[in-house]
């Protein structure tokens, strides 16, 4: 059990009034461990959410570095941040607004050849990145492992979440492979201030959640895959449950050992 100081109580004093965390709950979150892959405009706003609430230890992937057209959305990040990694200057900012939480830093591009690694030791692996291909890496790992993982995306007014769930349907079930297009370099493309806030702010929740279930009697792993879309222009947020998995994904259905 977490040996919750005075401050610390004060601190989440809050939070814990909800009946659906409480001092038990608290002590859950304290003993989580989350990765981060991406720290621009999603990834900010997740570990904002995650640190700010006392989740124990908070691991930040990215190899990019902080430019002027980033201020617009990634909320942890100012005009002194320029030129310098995001990944490290976002677990630095993070460090002071609560430095009870282990937030640590990896300067490092993620993919196929060391995504594994990120699913060893950690409760839950949460995709902040801003290209197909990582997202897709993430899910052929986690599928491979038996892992749960979050997928989450914005553009435009536009964002989707998904708590891609080791029984229900993988990234790949409801998107269908990666196609040779979706390997090209990404461009700039359109997205509003608030949309990476607003759908890391419901990642970030969906993870709490998540997590207090993880760390209670376990969570049931036949449960299906819960998708979110979110409409920002027009304030509409749809949520659906994908029961089945998809007959024809490569990944599914090959005996890995995700059931």
């Amino acid at each position: 059990m977490e040996d919750f100081s005075h401050d610390k109580l004060m601190r989440y004093s809050r939070q814990m009034m909800l009946e659906q965390i409480g001092r038990t709950g608290q002590e859950k979150l304290a003993a989580s461990k989350v990765v981060i892959v991406g720290s621009g405009g999603l990834g900010c706003a997740i570990g904002q959410v995650l640190v700010r609430g006392g989740v124990g230890e908070v691991t930040l992937y990215d190899d990019e570095k902080i430019e002027l057209s980033n201020l617009h959305r990634q909320i942890l990040f100012d005009e002194s941040d320029l030129g310098e990694f995001k990944s490290t200057t976002a677990a630095r900012k993070l460090s002071v607004i609560n430095s009870s939480v282990r937030v640590e830093s990896k300067v490092l591009r993620v993919g196929k050849e060391n995504i594994g690694a990120l699913f060893q030791g950690t409760d839950l692996v949460i995709d902040a990145t801003d290209n197909i291909p990582s997202r897709y890496f993430l899910n052929e790992a986690a599928v491979a492992a038996g892992k749960d993982w979050m997928y989450g995306g914005c553009a435009g007014m536009m964002g989707t979440v998904m708590l891609v769930r080791r029984g229900g349907a993988c990234l790949e079930c409801v998107f269908g492979p990666m196609q040779p297009s979706d390997c090209t370099p990404v461009r700039p493309f359109p997205v509003g201030p608030a949309t990476p806030m607003i759908v890391g702010g419901i990642q970030a929740n969906e993870a709490v959640k998540y997590l207090l279930k993880k760390q209670s009697a376990g969570l049931d792993n036949s449960c299906p895959s819960e998708y979110i879309s979110i409409d920002l222009w027009q304030l509409r947020v749809r949520r659906n449950t994908i029961v089945n998995r998809n007959a024809h994904c490569r990944l599914c259905h090959r005996g890995n050992n995700s059931d």
